[in-house]
């Protein structure tokens, strides 16, 4: 019986970085939950319908099929340009159609590799238990690819594909193309991970104050953060400066820092600035600057925080 043994196919593992290309699907907050109720716009903003972190269905079939389709080009090129340096004719048609139906044989095991990947992480704390496993998941994924493989070959031209002959050719190189589709998968969901825990912290980060409630005599004074032109520490209290006058407050300046954001900036021990109050910088010697506010008073910077106004240039 004849057969067709596949040739032997480039493996660039050039794949392996894929997962850290920062994916960005359309953004979905601050739209509703009731936003793209047709099933293509649930699958690309699956994100806001599963988890804020997980990257959506259709993103990651689409990364699957461009990047199979890139790796198909050029082991058409390879092997076209290692027939015509022999020598030999190029049939270009035939050569792209097996190395399409060889790659994406592969991204049809893209999603369900991401999904494993999601309930079976790899970690620095459960490395040495579950990296076997997924080596050894890349020989029957390597095997069921090459089958699918000859099924299809085999189906445009009947009795032309020999598995046995085939695995015997290619074997060892179909399971090193798993394991960098397996590292991919693990790359995408720590991606995934640390987008979660990104987004976990950035939720439970105190919100800066609007407003603060200072005591003048015996009345009580609501202050706009925004009306605030700059602290100054007094002992165990803070003068704030506005427009309306001067204010004391017993809170420590980095407590006052913390609170109000970051618009207002730390440039001395003694001293805080409303950003959007300064009107211009002026440098002094030895790394300190004077910070020249709309109401015409110039706030020292100390030499230690020169990095820090120096940053606002």
């Amino acid at each position: 019986m004849s057969c067709v043994v596949k040739p032997r196919a480039f493996r660039p593992f050039i794949l392996l970085p894929l997962p850290m290309l920062r994916m960005s699907p359309l953004p979905t907050r601050g739209m509703g939950r009731n936003w793209g109720v047709d099933a293509g716009s649930l699958l690309w903003n699956h994100r806001e319908v599963v988890s804020g972190s997980r990257f959506p269905p259709l993103a990651i079939a689409a990364l699957a099929a461009a990047a199979t389709t890139g790796l198909a080009l050029l082991n058409t090129a390879q092997a076209g340009a290692a027939l015509a340096y022999a020598g030999e004719s190029v049939p270009w048609n035939g050569l792209l159609r097996a190395r399409l139906v060889d790659w994406y044989a592969y991204a049809l095991f893209v999603p369900a590799l991401v999904w494993l990947a999601r309930r079976m992480p790899v970690t620095g704390e459960n490395w040495l238990k579950r990296l076997p496993a997924w080596l050894l998941l890349g020989l029957p994924l390597a095997l069921a690819k090459e089958a699918l493989y000859v099924a299809v070959g085999n189906l445009f031209r009947p009795g032309m594909f020999d598995l046995p002959r085939i695995l015997s050719e290619d074997f060892s190189a179909e399971a090193a193309t798993a394991w960098a589709m397996i590292g991919v998968a693990q790359g995408l969901a720590w991606s995934e991970r640390r987008a979660g825990r990104r987004e976990a912290e950035a939720s439970s980060a105190p919100q800066a104050v609007t407003q603060l409630s200072v005591r003048k005599g015996d009345s009580y004074h609501v202050l706009r953060a925004s009306e605030i032109e700059w602290i100054e520490a007094q002992g165990n209290y803070a003068r704030i400066v506005t427009p309306r006058g001067a204010f004391l407050l017993r809170e420590t300046m980095a407590g006052l820092e913390r609170q109000l954001g970051p618009r207002f900036a730390r440039v001395h021990r003694r001293a805080i600035v409303n950003l959007d109050r300064v009107e211009r910088i002026e440098p002094r010697s030895h790394g300190e600057y004077a910070l020249v506010l709309g109401s015409g008073e110039c706030v020292a910077s100390a030499r230690s925080y020169g990095a820090r106004v120096r940053a606002l240039l």
